[in-house]
């Protein structure tokens, strides 16, 4: 499929089905973490940038082949900010009277300001907005947005969805070390927290880096210190401050791309039919061998599996890069 993948296991949100409304990483934001890589058109230019109409046929045909069984949301993204798509309110009304689940929407929240994107993400059960920094000068460090950027009216657009939202919102705040931590970053955003509206359905996360980067090197915040910066948050915001991340550890440094043992791939694998699956899920977001093996339903076929993702390493067709403790599969040299 072109516009779906998964499920994928999501630690805050259980089986998630991705629905993916962009073609390429189309951003306003080129974020020094992100796990998609570069942002090939930066811009905050309204569009439909692929056709709704497909993407609603590949929910319907998902819907009828496999059910809503294995999946417990829809989650609305893209390879960069889904919000930029003009069929998003089409897509999110089509699962609302379709899936049969709650539906989420990840964004960057940049485009927040517009009251009708607010008014289209309405039809989301959950919506998930980011705020990395309230200070201009972290903000442009981390986030690299389009020239000109209003980040203030970004932060009115975010108090005006918590304000009108009918669902719930989770605040995402991703915090890398040396980027957007420090004590003057810390400030800025308690300013905009105490503004948030108080709801029993709203909440605010930290999280930090814990899969691979592709276009810079950044650093996770140990558990100990996101915890802090919790509790020390928490004394200026009216709704509960959550740290998503676990213990993220220091960076492995050991080559994951040297040579390994490649064990026979039986013939007629499940797995020689998901190899295109699998390069479309890690275009969109690097995984360790386990999440490809869950997604795809072959959990307990270790030997088959590694074999073929092997074969996909050595084809040049995905390449492995370690982070902490785990070893994420990325797209190879040879996939655009």
């Amino acid at each position: 499929m072109k516009h779906l993948f998964g499920p994928v296991r999501s630690r805050r949100l259980g089986r998630s089905l991705g629905i993916d409304l962009l073609p390429d990483k189309i951003c306003p934001f080129d974020c020094l973490y992100c796990e998609v890589g570069p942002t090939v058109r930066r811009t905050c230019q309204r569009c439909e940038y692929t056709s709704t109409a497909g993407i609603l046929q590949e929910i319907d045909d998902f819907i009828a082949q496999e059910g809503a069984a294995g999946v417990d949301v829809y989650t609305v993204t893209a390879q960069g900010e889904p919000t930029l798509h003009t069929g998003l309110g089409r897509v999110l009304r089509h699962l609302r009277q379709r899936g049969g689940r709650p539906v989420v929407v990840l964004t960057n929240g940049a485009l927040l300001h517009d009251a009708a994107v607010r008014q289209e993400l309405a039809a989301a059960d959950i919506v998930v907005p980011s705020l990395d920094a309230a200070r201009y000068e972290a903000f442009l460090r981390l986030n690299r947005p389009e020239p000109g950027f209003d980040l203030d009216g970004m932060i009115e657009g975010l108090l005006a969805l918590c304000a009108e939202h009918p669902g719930a919102v989770w605040l995402e705040i991703l915090l890398a070390a040396g980027c957007n931590d420090s004590e003057e970053d810390l400030a800025a955003l308690a300013v905009v927290l105490c503004r948030l509206p108080p709801s029993a359905r709203h909440r605010v996360q930290l999280n930090t880096v814990t899969r691979p980067s592709r276009t810079a090197v950044v650093h996770p915040l140990t558990l100990e210190r996101l915890q802090a910066i919790a509790s020390q948050l928490q004394k200026h915001c009216p709704l509960p401050v959550e740290v998503l991340a676990t213990a993220p550890v220091a960076v492995n440094t050991k080559d994951c791309n040297a040579a390994v043992a490649d064990p026979a791939l039986p013939s007629h694998s499940p797995w020689e039919n998901q190899a295109e699956r699998i390069v479309q899920m890690v275009r969109r977001r690097p995984c360790t061998a386990e999440e490809l093996w869950a997604a795809l339903g072959l959990a307990g076929q270790e030997a088959p599996s590694r074999a073929l993702l092997e074969r996909l390493v050595v084809a040049g067709r995905l390449r492995r890069q370690c982070q902490g403790a785990a070893e994420f599969y990325l797209p190879g040299t040879g996939v655009s």
